[in-house]
């Protein structure tokens, strides 16, 4: 068996997107919107990055899919608590749909760590698609 060269672009993206959680919480807690919105801004790219380069220049590992699915959901959890933060005037209307979102999103995670103990694969173009959706309305939420 071929051993993973883990030591990579895709996966220093990935990383990057990991180290730099505390810095846009920070930015966000301080009421600092400009600085998060540019770090999450950031976050959305190179998660667009790491994906593609891992890809198309065949460097696909298991850390880096384990690194992307933390970094996803840490990227997720940082727009929620932005949104919240920032924006929730504009949102507030519609708090109930958002929390039925928020469950199913929550039942998925649960039932895929209960079953097969371990965080859910979005790896699939249907989740990526979605990613890609999200992250535009996140830019023009907070751009």
């Amino acid at each position: 068996m071929k051993k993973e060269k883990i030591i990579n672009i895709p996966n220093a993206l990935s990383f990057y997107r990991l180290i730099v959680f505390p810095l846009i919480f920070f930015f966000a807690y301080s009421a600092n919107e400009k600085y998060f919105a540019i770090f999450l801004c950031l976050n959305l790219v190179t998660d667009v990055l790491d994906g593609f380069i891992a890809r198309r220049f065949n460097m696909v590992t298991k850390l880096g899919a384990s690194l992307d699915n933390l970094g996803d959901l840490g990227t997720y959890l940082l727009s929620i608590y932005g949104i919240y933060k920032f924006k929730l005037h504009l949102i507030k209307d519609h708090t109930g749909l958002l929390i039925i979102f928020f469950a199913v999103l929550l039942v998925t995670v649960l039932i895929s760590l209960i079953k097969f103990r371990k965080m859910p694969g979005l790896h699939l173009y249907s989740c990526v698609l979605a990613g890609y959706i999200q992250g535009v309305f996140f830019f023009v939420l907070f751009v």
